[in-house]
């Protein structure tokens, strides 16, 4: 990977909020100190509602949106990968 030992070259993670608590601890940061994560650069996703609206995913973007326009570059920017005519890699 070119962010050092890390496996996802990103910026930001989005987890699912059933593991809040493991995710944004100072001991899962220790333990996979991915560059966004020691950073603290993360929203949650809210899985577990099963609300399905307009409403809420309104109240997502809301959410995830501000974390994001806080987050910083903390790993190297790549090339993109070229996909094959009419297709997906």
């Amino acid at each position: 990977s070119v962010s050092g030992d890390a496996i996802y070259n990103i910026d930001m993670w989005l987890y699912d909020d059933r593991v809040t608590l493991d995710f944004v601890s100072e001991t899962f940061a220790a333990h996979w100190p991915h560059p966004a994560v020691v950073a603290k650069q993360w929203s949650h996703w809210p899985s577990g509602g099963r609300i399905i609206s307009y409403r809420h995913a309104t109240d997502i973007i809301k959410i995830f949106s501000a974390n994001l326009a806080k987050a910083e570059v903390v790993t190297p920017k790549t090339e993109c990968t070229v996909l094959p005519e009419g297709g997906m890699s």
